[in-house]
């Protein structure tokens, strides 16, 4: 799961963001959604105290840390699991699949 999600965020596959306006998504594109869909709810997980989520986090958040157009989204998600749950932590993030992932986890923190 996490190789998966941090293939999505580094880019190694490519994830079309607007893919869900037009309704029509290919099989790769629902699998990307599905691994970034997958990295929120271990980010849940762990904000919830899931031991095995956030020890199964911390490679990819270092590896996200080490990408500099994921370096923001992982200072994000290091902020909400040490507890912070405002909203505007998305307001930061220029790439679009970040902010849809720190939507998709407090959306689950709720």
């Amino acid at each position: 799961m996490v190789q998966r999600a941090l293939n999505a965020l580094t880019g190694t596959v490519r994830v079309d963001v607007d893919a869900w306006r037009t309704g029509a998504t290919t099989t790769a594109q629902q699998g990307q959604g599905q691994q970034l869909a997958a990295l929120a709810e271990a980010t849940a997980a762990a904000a919830k105290g899931d031991v095995d989520a956030s020890n199964a986090l911390q490679p990819l958040l270092q590896a996200l840390a080490a990408h500099p157009d994921w370096v923001a989204l992982a200072a994000v998600l290091r902020r909400i699991l040490a507890g912070e749950r405002d909203p505007a932590l998305r307001d930061g993030l220029e790439h679009p699949t970040a902010a849809a992932v720190v939507t998709l986890v407090l959306n689950q923190l709720e």
